[in-house]
């Protein structure tokens, strides 16, 4: 008898075991981090971004860090000062960005919708006249850094998977400028 009730409790007890095992990786398995690609916004023309939760616990609320790579492109042309005409009309030139920022997501936990503020500042590998009144010999040297905020809708899926995102994501530039822009994502949380 004694051997049937150590059996018991010891199959009850490896049960349990196992029931709040299961609990915990169902708690932690989905942490509301996302890979996400943008158009427009900090990252200039196209960015590829990781957005990564401080907090496992608030599926994909709460404190956060944004940080991407992306890929501008800036046109403009030069005139010669002495004649008034144009020596070349139309200058190009392409740079990498790298948006960096902390966000804070607001929302239900259990609703798909939520709402993102952040700010940050994205680094420029070439100093171009984008958000700033420097002249065209500038443009061949290299950094400038840009300030950004992010007002963003964001459509978050409850457990993970195909994840959108749209809002408004105004730039700072380096003379103190204001320049309204907008952004669109598309991404995968995880």
């Amino acid at each position: 008898m004694k051997l049937l009730i150590f059996l018991a409790m010891f199959l009850g007890s490896s049960f349990i075991a196992e029931a709040q095992d299961q609990v915990r990786q169902d708690e932690t398995r989905f942490t509301g981090n996302q890979f996400y690609a943008e158009f427009g916004g900090p990252g200039a023309v196209f960015s590829a971004n990781f957005d990564f939760r401080f907090s496992r616990a608030q599926q994909g609320l709460g404190l956060g860090l944004r940080i991407g790579m992306g890929y501008g492109i800036y046109v403009y042309g030069i005139y010669d000062r002495m004649e008034g005409m144009a020596e070349n009309p139309l200058v190009t030139i392409s740079y990498i960005t790298i948006p960096v920022g902390i966000n804070y997501v607001f929302g239900k936990t259990k609703s798909p919708h939520a709402f993102e503020i952040g700010a940050g500042a994205t680094v420029l590998t070439r100093r171009v006249p984008l958000f700033c009144y420097d002249n065209e010999n500038e443009a061949e040297k290299f950094g400038n850094v840009v300030g950004h905020t992010s007002f963003m809708y964001r459509r978050k899926p409850i457990d993970g998977g195909f994840t959108w995102r749209i809002g408004f994501t105004p730039m700072i530039g380096t003379s103190g400028d204001f320049y309204p822009s907008g952004a669109i994502g598309l991404g995968y949380s995880f």
